[in-house]
């Protein structure tokens, strides 16, 4: 399970604890795995979820643009085939897959959750490319809708103490995008800023909560 492991080492490099060869050990279990949570489990289809780790954690290594290019040329060719005419990502990558199961994929529940995308935006955004920056307008509307209608009934794969670190952190960085318009802005900021209310609010249950209260509010603008 290297997502798992990548979301221990992302927190240890907030503290300034995480060994650069860490990094590059898991880099290179991502790209052995096939972009998926298990190695020898071809049957289970890639994942936004371990691509996007996978460019959160590359952008803190020491790689030149041209090696990170060459690390994610994979995952993006096939974000860009699995993408949706509105802008929104499935969970799981089915679509032009290089290395599919010889039978067909297993059957896979949870093929939307808005959390995992915002999580892969996030990343996306970090990446500044012009190429997949063409992306990120269509989809932002597209996160936002799904967000205003279901709120946190669309979210398959986190907790919602944890769903709304991964929202309140994705609405604040695609808020700071020069490219994006001034009205998309002041949504996703007020997005943001209901969700930092809302946990405000709220009276934490447990650890988790707690942290994701504390988390949201010291960044909330």
């Amino acid at each position: 399970d290297v997502f798992g492991r990548s979301i221990v080492l992302e927190t240890l490099l907030e503290l300034d604890q995480a060994d650069s060869q860490q990094i590059l050990n898991l880099l290179e279990q991502y790209r052995r795995n096939g972009w998926r949570y298990y190695r020898d489990f071809k049957a289970l289809p890639p994942d936004i979820d371990d691509i996007e780790q996978a460019m959160r954690l590359m952008q803190v290594t020491s790689w030149s643009n041209a090696q990170k290019a060459k690390y994610i040329e994979k995952p993006l060719r096939w974000l860009e085939a699995n993408g949706r005419e509105d802008g929104s990502f499935p969970v799981w990558l089915t679509d032009e897959i290089d290395d599919q199961p010889e039978s067909d994929w297993i059957e896979l529940g949870g093929m939307e959750c808005i959390a995992c995308e915002a999580n892969l935006l996030d990343a996306l955004a970090d990446l500044n490319d012009k190429y997949t920056n063409t992306w990120i307008a269509p989809s932002i509307q597209s996160l936002l809708t799904r967000w205003q209608e279901s709120g946190y009934s669309g979210v398959f794969y986190y907790k919602p103490s944890y769903a709304a670190c991964v929202l309140s952190r994705c609405f604040l960085r695609l808020s700071q995008l020069e490219y994006i318009g001034e009205e998309t802005r002041q949504h996703l900021v007020e997005a943001q800023q209901a969700i930092a209310a809302e946990l405000a609010q709220a009276a934490p249950v447990d650890a988790l909560s707690l942290a994701a209260r504390r988390l949201v509010l010291s960044h909330n603008p």
